[in-house]
């Protein structure tokens, strides 16, 4: 089997959501005022799917935000 470094055609539906969280936030960093809209449109989706998927067995709420954060400030 072929490992994938892309986490946006990773099979994990999480990997690939958080990744295209990521890259929408930025774009909306920079984004022209023209097209803010609908790329917040977009991550508001993408951020509610990710909520609405189940927390992983053995971790906690706290702890998953905690992570998610930890990774968001080492980048």
């Amino acid at each position: 089997m072929i490992m994938q470094s892309d986490p946006l055609k990773s099979d994990d539906h999480r990997k690939a959501l958080e990744a295209m969280r990521d890259i929408l936030a930025d774009h909306l960093r920079v984004a022209d005022p023209n097209v803010s809209a609908q790329i917040a449109a977009r991550l508001q989706s993408v951020l509610s799917e990710l909520a609405a998927l189940p927390v992983a067995v053995g971790v906690g709420v706290v702890s998953s935000l905690k992570a998610e954060r930890d990774k968001r400030r080492s980048a």
